[in-house]
């Protein structure tokens, strides 16, 4: 199964557009290296279901930091995916993001931290949306991750989308991967708010420590 990797970099305001074309520059670079699948990036927009209008708080997802206070204008989530988890291991200990890692130090933007996921179930047609939701739950062994692939296929089920789903590697905390593809924003916050979808999702919900966030992406 491919793995991926989520970045959620804190961005100081005056940092977000020169950030925004770091981004643009380095994509296209990351997917060039024979270790990486593919690259996504993309600004959250929408938090718990709720379009995000000010980030004021600061909510933690297993080791997966989203911090919001005044200094930070937005959030920009790079994904990577790799086919190996040793692949993964190369690209991190390469002289590129090493070299990238030291650059944001050096411009006084702290060094994000990651979570790797194995994505155990993928849809036979790929998520090609631009506005994607991703759902976590942390729980307190691995026993339970089945119960959250379980219950993440029933939301899926009830919505009329394929089940799409991953698990932490090497994280400290044990945290269960949801996504699902959308069209628009309001799609995607209307998506489980049918009677059926409704109650799987609290179920799904109940399972653990919980997160759910949209994020308007491009894909490199």
């Amino acid at each position: 199964m491919p793995f991926v990797t989520f970045i959620v970099p804190e961005i100081p305001a005056d940092h977000e557009e020169r950030f925004t074309a770091e981004l643009e520059k380095s994509g296209p670079e990351i997917k060039a290296l024979p270790s990486v699948l593919g690259v996504a990036y993309g600004p959250i927009v929408a938090n718990d279901g709720k379009p995000v209008t000010e980030f004021k708080y600061i909510q933690i997802i297993g080791n997966i930091p989203f911090h919001h206070h005044h200094r930070l204008k937005t959030q920009l989530i790079p994904i990577s995916a790799f086919a190996t988890k040793e692949d993964h291991g190369k690209f991190f200990n390469s002289d590129y993001f090493q070299g990238k890692s030291k650059s944001i130090q050096e411009k006084g933007i702290p060094v994000p931290r990651t979570v790797l996921f194995d994505l155990v179930d993928l849809p036979k047609v790929p998520v090609t949306t631009q506005f994607v939701r991703f759902t976590y739950v942390t729980v307190s062994d691995e026993s339970k991750l089945l119960a959250a692939r379980d219950a993440h296929g029933e939301v899926m089920t009830a919505i009329g989308h394929e089940r799409y789903s991953g698990k932490s590697v090497d994280s400290p905390e044990i945290i269960g991967l949801g996504v699902c593809g959308f069209d628009t924003l309001d799609e995607a916050l209307a998506a489980f708010e049918t009677p059926a979808a409704k109650a799987a999702f609290e179920k799904y919900k109940a399972l653990g420590e919980f997160k759910d966030v949209v994020v308007k992406r491009t894909i490199v």
